[in-house]
């Protein structure tokens, strides 16, 4: 659980959770940095983690083939 946690902190517990690698695309960058985060993320579904933090955001991602790194549009 989060409470208005900043959003790089999340997507580092998400990497370390899923032993992924988040790439923040360069023009959301300090979009990203400034923003927070409040609630929860399931533990054993990636797709579902990332909507949970993506959709309030209104942010995108992709996962790539092998699942091991997401980029966060």
């Amino acid at each position: 659980r989060f409470y208005n946690e900043k959003l790089p902190a999340v997507f580092e517990e998400l990497e370390r959770q899923y032993n992924i690698k988040v790439e923040i695309q360069n023009g959301q960058n300090k979009q990203v940095a400034n923003r927070r985060f409040s609630g929860s993320f399931r533990h054993d579904d990636l797709d579902q983690a990332l909507r949970s933090i993506c959709r309030p955001l209104d942010l995108s991602f992709t996962i790539s083939q092998d699942k091991k790194s997401v980029v966060i549009e």
